[in-house]
């Protein structure tokens, strides 16, 4: 079982990961921070809205968690179609968990690194589901926001601000030339 991330003054941290949330504003969000076995999850939930929603961020070892050939699906030894291959499994399978349909896929670089985005329906009445899924050197990222779509696109935003990422400093958007997935 890995170190629990931390929680003080709220601001939580996963040490292992190099992941840093900070809440925003207390009055309008609740932070916690959940081990998961192999995964540590941060989560923000926006206690202003009726229906669940908020982030969460979320990192694992794929080596760890699925065994040793999946490193050979990540790093700088990892082709351009294994990374995309695991990523949009990952995305596809987080999307999927929320019981609705994929609305629409693309990788994009997120942070300077090669992300899977996607957007999908849930079961939940007027909610969304937006999940990032990218590869560090030795670990997968991933970012979920649930809510409606005004409310994610709100969260998008307060990423840049609240959220760090060791491995992933730079703070920008953009999509590669390449095909999105199938």
């Amino acid at each position: 079982m890995l170190p629990k991330p931390t929680l003080e003054d709220n601001v939580a941290q996963d040490f292992v990961y190099g992941i840093t949330l900070r809440n925003p504003d207390p009055n309008r969000y609740r932070i916690a921070v959940m081990p998961m076995g192999v995964m540590n999850m941060i989560m923000m939930e926006d206690t202003n809205s009726v229906s669940f929603a908020g982030l969460a961020v979320f990192a694992l070892n794929p080596t760890i968690t699925y065994g040793p050939k999946a490193a050979s699906m990540l790093g700088p030894q990892a082709t351009d179609e294994a990374q995309r291959g695991f990523l949009s499994g990952a995305g596809r399978g987080g999307l999927r968990s929320y019981g609705g349909q994929i609305e629409n896929e693309e990788f994009i670089h997120y942070r300077g690194a090669l992300t899977y985005q996607g957007v999908a329906s849930t079961s939940m009445p007027q909610t969304k589901a937006k999940v990032y899924s990218m590869a560090g050197s030795d670990a997968a990222f991933g970012i979920l926001m649930l809510g409606p779509e005004a409310r994610i696109q709100d969260y998008e935003k307060l990423l840049d601000r609240i959220l760090e990422i060791k491995e992933f400093p730079v703070k920008t958007t953009e999509r590669p030339s390449a095909a999105p997935a199938k």
